[in-house]
């Protein structure tokens, strides 16, 4: 196989891959693994997020079967609280392994999966039985694949929240500004729409107001929820002030940089800004969308302000 890894199972997202028996050989396990996430921070993941591995082989090599604790029925009592209704039933070495190797035939969602400090390893899955916890010891773990298939779900889709300031009729006010992207398509009441997809929504007098776009700055979908609000109702952040300006050379996510004591009017000018020689000084300008501050101004055709927030609420 082109990837392989020995030993370094903190590199991988467990949770939610799909385990299924292969075979046993000498005491070593050997399963397939679907929907299996790497870590962005491994050695072996060539992207920069969190990466969805096409089919994988596990190998656990030695395993010795500890424990195996299945679920148990809960009950409520007369204050209301859950509590098991019965003892959960514990099967040790032969019986557990055999009861293990049962769910792996059929198939077990992962919901965790590690190594406790006394070097134990614990799988908490659903197969046949809807919860339980398999305990065994293992001398290698080796997982093998040969090609990456797309970015982690939890990459595909993802939200933010951040607290914003509304300027309305009776004052400002703060509220959460809540931010989804969506990398693969998804459906918008009841349309399949491409991906990228983005959203931006705020709580107002009650009601959740949202603005939808594309890029992947979220710019077009923050303008677009401004176009939603009431006409005296404003967001009052960086990202709609004049002195919001984004970097020339590829701006992230969330970031604008703040020069409300320079005078800019020119992209050129910004390219000056972030020079070699200015880069600590471009640092401590860095700021948040949603930040605001006295000095808030609000964007206008009177002034240049290298930020696409004033041409998209005009679109």
């Amino acid at each position: 196989m082109n990837y392989i890894s020995v030993n370094k199972t903190d590199d991988f997202e467990f949770h939610d891959a799909y385990f299924k028996y292969i075979g046993v050989e000498n005491n070593d396990l050997v399963v397939s693994a679907s929907f299996l996430n790497i870590h962005k921070s491994a050695e072996q993941n060539p992207f920069n997020e969190d990466t969805q591995i096409k089919e994988a082989k596990i190998t656990f090599k030695g395993l010795r079967m500890v424990s195996f604790k299945g679920s148990v029925k809960y009950e409520q009592d007369e204050s209301g609280a859950w509590k098991p209704a019965e003892e959960p039933v514990v099967l040790e070495s032969k019986e557990a392994e055999e009861t293990f190797l049962q769910e792996l035939n059929h198939g077990i969602t992962v919901y965790d999966f590690g190594i406790y400090e006394d070097g134990l390893y614990y799988v908490d899955g659903f197969g046949e039985d809807p919860y339980f916890t398999a305990f065994f010891n293992c001398d290698t773990i080796i997982v093998e694949w040969d090609e990456y298939l797309k970015k982690a779900w939890y990459e595909l889709h993802k939200q933010y929240k951040y607290k914003i300031t509304v300027a309305t009729p009776d004052g400002d006010i703060n509220t959460d500004l809540h931010i989804i992207r969506h990398d693969e398509d998804v459906y918008y009441q009841g349309k399949l729409e491409k991906a990228p997809v983005v959203t931006a929504g705020v709580k107002y007098n009650g009601k959740e107001i949202w603005g939808r776009g594309k890029d992947c700055l979220w710019v077009d979908a923050i303008a677009d929820l401004q176009k939603k609000l009431p006409d005296d109702v404003t967001l009052k952040c960086c990202l709609t002030c004049r002195f919001g300006n984004m970097c020339p050379y590829g701006n992230k996510e969330g970031e604008v940089f703040c020069t409300k004591d320079l005078q800019i009017s020119s992209k050129n000018d910004m390219c000056d800004l972030f020079s070699e020689e200015k880069e600590r000084e471009t640092e401590k300008r860095s700021r948040n969308y949603t930040d605001c501050c006295a000095d808030f101004c609000p964007q206008s055709e009177d002034y240049y302000t290298y930020n696409d927030y004033l041409y998209q609420l005009n679109k």
